[in-house]
């Protein structure tokens, strides 16, 4: 299940344009290259790498996690290193996410700082080493920073549309009351540090019409038609409202069961329902 549905367009504004220059190759750009940080060490250090138990790669320690990084995970050359990666991009098999965060296909690599002229920030991907990362010297923008997001949305009124109720994430009183919820309250606490408005607006009729059984999937109809900004709410994704619009990352997974007849028209609910005992009063 995805928090919010959500069709922003990010624009640059009010950030430094760097002039448009070529990649050299798979290295960069010429006035920052991508560098191997553990190359003066002769490797990655011996306390950031293990052998992993059961196909015994040799692999880079990714913080305090237990996941197999590859050894040269950001050297020397520019490429979506995280696609394939987990916890966010990919699962623990490395089969990338259906809806994985933007940074995940976007190129980058470890740069000198010192020699680097166009956007780079501090990696915090292994604490205790001084390591500098960036996508622009791979030509790409930097959707990984929350600093670039925020940066995007600051001063913005974004149109918001409220489907129906679905406690606890979301209580719709209608007629465009203020909605509460603690999907509604991480949205608004988001408004709040990242300094933009959220104006309330009723989902169209036409999407009403369109989608009478949801008023979630008439929000979605919304937002990609750019008459709403996002939706409030949970919303699972499905083929249909995916194909619409895009999602924020999976925050929760919903297990669904069919339970069929079966054997000649045996009641299966009442089979399942065999064994547990009858509560008296």
């Amino acid at each position: 299940m995805h928090l919010l549905t959500v069709n922003l367009v990010l624009t640059m504004s009010g950030m430094a344009k760097a002039t448009p220059r070529a990649l050299q190759g798979l290295s960069g750009l010429p006035g920052c290259s991508c560098i191997d940080p553990w190359k003066l060490g002769g490797g990655p250090p011996t306390e950031l790498t293990f052998v992993e138990p059961v196909t015994g790669r040799a692999c880079l320690r990714h913080g305090d996690s237990s996941d197999c990084y590859p050894l040269d995970y950001g050297a020397n050359r520019c490429y979506a290193w995280d696609v394939n990666l987990p916890p966010n991009c990919a699962d623990s098999q490395g089969i990338p996410r259906t809806n994985p965060p933007s940074s995940c296909g976007m190129r980058w690599c470890y740069v000198d700082a010192a020699a680097c002229d166009v956007d780079s920030k501090p990696s915090k991907s292994f604490p205790g080493y001084d390591l500098t990362y960036s996508y622009a010297a791979c030509g790409d923008v930097d959707f990984f920073s929350t600093e670039v997001l925020v940066n995007t949305l600051k001063g913005r009124t974004l149109k918001v549309g409220v489907p129906a109720s679905s406690p606890p994430k979301i209580f719709n009183p209608g007629e465009l009351e203020q909605p509460s919820g603690w999907a509604v309250e991480f949205l608004n606490h988001l408004a709040e540090k990242a300094g933009f408005e959220l104006q309330l607006e009723e989902i169209t009729q036409e999407s009403n019409d369109m989608f009478p059984l949801s008023t979630y999937t008439a929000c979605a109809r919304d937002v990609a038609l750019g008459y709403k900004d996002l939706c409030h709410g949970g919303f699972w994704e499905t083929a249909h409202r995916l194909s619409m619009t895009a999602f924020s990352p999976i925050y929760e997974s919903d297990l669904f069961y069919l339970v069929v007849e079966v054997e000649n028209g045996v009641n299966c609910s009442r089979r399942l329902c065999k064994g547990i005992p009858t509560l008296r009063s």
